[in-house]
């Protein structure tokens, strides 16, 4: 996390396969490498990731290789299932897959979280991405 909010992908780089190796069922993890290749413009690249994390907050567990489940941890859990359904709209979006993008942002809505600013922002974002999205194919249809 401290590599990508001072943007050295150097470090990051070197890191990230090491980490995918050890906790490759990590929401956290996952949701640094999506965030990480959606902000290099890798939105194809990201939606795995951000699926895996995704997949994740689903089964509500957190690594595979050590068969633990992710319970303590569960505001946290909702915040990068937040994130996640986000940037995969956002990669969405960037990819031109439109309905895929409303479902993921849609999804973003309907998830509950705590921490009020952050959440806010992102539940604010992809309402107006979903409104734009939308006003975009009526248009489309009436031409």
């Amino acid at each position: 996390q401290t590599y990508f909010m001072e943007e050295d992908l150097e470090s990051l780089f070197a890191i990230v396969p090491r980490s995918l190796q050890w906790c490759d069922k990590s929401p956290h993890i996952l949701n640094l490498v999506g965030r990480m290749l959606y902000s290099l413009e890798l939105y194809l690249a990201a939606i795995p990731y951000l699926q895996a994390s995704l997949d994740c907050y689903i089964n509500r567990t957190y690594n595979s290789n050590l068969s633990c489940q992710f319970e303590t941890f569960s505001t946290s859990f909702d915040f990068l299932a937040i994130e996640a359904f986000y940037l995969q709209g956002c990669c969405y979006i960037a990819l031109n897959r439109l309905d895929e993008a409303v479902i993921s942002l849609e999804k973003c809505l309907s998830t509950n979280c705590e921490f009020s600013d952050a959440r806010e922002k992102i539940v604010n974002n992809a309402r107006e991405k979903i409104l734009l999205i939308r006003e975009n194919i009526d248009r489309n249809l009436k031409i």
